[in-house]
């Protein structure tokens, strides 16, 4: 599904790219409309498939699975560290990025593919067993690229380090990549659904997933509970049901697929020749319940079993959700193409139109005449476009940056950074508050340290959340306010624009189009392909540390020896060799462990507030220079300036003295007749075949 939406792209592009060749329209118009960027995003933008899951899911196995090679690391007793992305290439290669800007490149033979696996797991896996190389320490990511059809065309995997490892740093690598990937697939190990930290954690990143996007949709989030091939059906219904619990009131219509990402991964290496039948048959793990509800393993698995194995395992209805997915997301780069072709076409046709008719008033009137009020209407273009400009500048400055006008960007964002956000940091603490007293009912002398870790890694998710959340309303406010200020200036363009166009007309007799030079729903997609920009910490890490350095101080001073009760054990003491019996008093020990907490959460909680100060400071510092810039490019430059010129040439042409022959006269108007039927031909042309893309089925793209 993906490749078929790609196969589309490429159609509309080489199609654009032909007409845009031959039909001969006027730059003006094309930088007007600025078709070359949607080109540009339909050509070559990335779609970024993050996988995520927590340590041992089967993660990995599930990426190894869509490259149909057991290639990136499966053991249970490694972990991912460094961001691996998986892109395509015609032969195996893998660029390894340091911290320090340098790289190394690992070429991969097709015949030695272990080497190279082995070579990969160097750089991107933790095993301090037998290697003390710190991967996260020194490898800012690892980029794989492999014959894969998936990645074909701009789609790149994302390997996460796994979430509830035993190495913190990688969590938070997981969740800034989120920040910046298409879609992200959670993939979920029946066994651990059940687990309260485990779905209030799981739950946390989705949300955190969510609110990656400014929109806060959950379409981009899928799930797939894994390793079904290894419990039982029972089990796997409840874990799929549990999810769902979970995902209530977080994603609406949640995307739970049941996989075995191993299936799937022995499928597509014996669809590849990396392994026969019989090495299926070896694979003990390999066991299923064929059609008739006979248990199938070993030497009775047959080559006719494969389309059920492939069947269990399930990959393919993920990847079809993506590509749907993929499809909604990007599909509407067609229709946006072949919108602006049409405009620049439509305008083409218009000026031809009117060009015909100058070219009647200079044969039929005096040149001279026509001559001085074309000079006279530039004139008073020129005027009319300096006002245009002035009156612009003027609203764009009004509606951002005034502090006193109520309706400005800036008031707005100054009343939600103010006081909003600071309700919402007040509510977080209380939230955090309510998190740890249930945190501290679990506490024992022996189990501090993991309530704390797993306390103070759901407050750094929910801290994570809160900003996204801010982000999302500061984007929500510019956006609205966007479209009032485009509504405002499309406004005020258009009186300019039907005033000199009734004037033009009144003045030489020549009619006007009723289609606008200018599309302000085009403006303001530009413009807030740009805003978005902007969006794309304190943690409570560094404080947690503190608190657990603290932890043995706090365990020697709420723990208290005794001797042992008894005669014999009073004689034993004389000699050194008395019984002592230990007693830890734990009620002591929570509450001061407790007396940390409150204090870290205080200084959470002061931290978090002036971080978002110095996020409203550094955006209201932006926004002062950025959006009166958008307007600048996209509005005054690209559309008025051209329009400028375009309108220009056209009254150029009017008081350009000319003379012409009757015999040279036809052959013009021939000519200009032949464009305008050419065009219409063109737009016609341009409606079919969008459809015919549109309409294209999936089997005839791919088969």
């Amino acid at each position: 599904m993906i490749e078929s939406t790609r196969v589309k792209f490429d159609k509309t592009n080489e199609y654009v790219q032909n007409v845009l060749a031959s039909a001969n329209l006027s730059k003006e118009v094309l930088k007007s409309t600025e078709i070359e960027s949607s080109l540009e995003r339909l050509n070559n933008g990335i779609f970024k498939i993050a996988v995520v899951a927590p340590f041992t899911a089967g993660k990995s196995t599930f990426i190894n699975s869509l490259l149909g090679f057991d290639l990136l690391s499966t053991s249970i007793l490694v972990e991912t560290a460094a961001i691996t992305t998986v892109k395509y290439g015609e032969t195996p290669r893998a660029e390894i990025n340091y911290h320090d800007g340098s790289q190394i490149v690992i070429e991969g033979s097709e015949n030695d593919l272990l080497e190279f696996k082995a070579e990969i797991k160097r750089y991107t896996a933790v095993n301090r067993s037998d290697d003390e190389f710190e991967v996260e320490a020194s490898i800012g990511s690892v980029d794989v690229y492999w014959p894969i059809e998936l990645c074909k065309n701009g789609v790149e995997i994302v390997d996460t380090p796994g979430l509830f490892g035993q190495y913190e740093a990688h969590s938070g690598i997981t969740l800034g990549i989120l920040n910046s990937v298409n879609a992200v697939i959670f993939i979920i190990d029946p066994s651990t659904v059940g687990e309260v930290n485990f779905m209030k954690v799981i739950r946390e990143y989705v949300d955190n997933a969510k609110r990656t996007t400014l929109d806060n949709s959950d379409k981009h989030i899928f799930f797939a509970v894994n390793k079904i091939d290894q419990y039982p059906e029972a089990e796997v219904e409840k874990a799929y049901q549990e999810l769902k619990k979970v995902l209530n009131g977080v994603v609406m219509a949640p995307k739970i697929f049941k996989v075995s990402s191993y299936f799937g991964l022995i499928i597509k290496m014996y669809e590849q020749g990396f392994m026969d039948i019989n090495d299926i048959r070896r694979d003990e793990t390999i066991k299923f319940v064929d059609d008739e509800g006979f248990p199938v393993a070993g030497r009775a698995i047959q080559e006719t079993d494969i389309p059920t194995i492939r069947n269990i395992s399930n990959i393919e209805s993920v990847y079809y959700s993506l590509g749907i997915y993929f499809e909604e997301k990007n599909g509407y780069l067609i229709s946006e193409v072949f919108q602006k072709l049409n405009r620049a076409i439509e305008l083409e046709l218009d000026a031809v139109i009117r060009t015909i008719e100058i070219e009647q008033k200079k044969h039929n009137e005096d040149s001279r005449v026509l001559k001085d009020k074309a000079e006279s209407l530039s004139k008073v273009f020129k005027t009319e476009i300096t006002k245009l400009r002035m009156a612009i500048e003027d609203l764009v400055e009004e509606r951002v940056n005034s502090a006193s006008n109520r309706r400005s960007i800036m008031f707005k964002l100054r009343r939600l950074y103010n006081s909003d956000v600071f309700d919402m940091v007040e509510s977080l603490n209380s939230e955090l508050s309510k998190e740890w007293r249930t945190s501290k009912r679990q506490i024992n002398q022996n189990n501090s340290e993991e309530v704390l870790d797993k306390f103070f890694d759901l407050t750094d998710l929910k801290i994570e959340n809160m900003k996204l959340q801010t982000n999302q309303t500061s984007f929500s406010i510019i956006s609205k306010e966007i479209e009032k200020i485009v509504t405002a200036c499309e406004e005020l363009v258009h009186e300019m624009e039907q005033n000199f166009n009734q004037l033009f007309e009144t003045e030489l007799g020549i009619s006007q189009t009723n289609n606008s030079f200018f599309d302000f729903d085009e403006l303001l997609e530009e413009l807030k392909q740009e805003i978005e920009k902007l969006f794309k910490g304190n943690a409570a890490s560094e404080i947690k540390d503190q608190i657990e350095g603290n932890l043995g101080t706090l365990k020697g001073k709420n723990t208290t020896s005794r001797r042992a009760p008894g005669v014999i054990n009073a004689i034993k003491s004389l000699f050194g060799k008395e019984k002592r019996i230990t007693e830890f008093n734990r009620e002591n020990f929570v509450t001061d462990i407790e007396k940390e907490v409150k204090l870290a959460l205080e200084e959470l909680e002061a931290e978090l507030t002036a971080t978002l100060r110095q996020m409203s400071t550094q955006l209201y510092s932006k926004l002062n220079s950025i959006v009166p810039q958008i307007i600048e490019e996209h509005l005054l430059e690209l559309r008025v300036k051209n329009y400028t010129k375009w309108q220009q040439n056209q009254l150029n042409s009017l008081a350009t003295e000319q003379q012409r022959s009757k015999e040279q006269y036809k052959m013009l108007l021939l000519k200009l007749n032949e464009e305008q039927k050419d065009l219409t031909n063109l737009l016609q042309e341009n409606r079919t075949k969008y459809d015919e893309i549109k309409k294209l089925e999936e089997m005839e793209l791919v088969g």
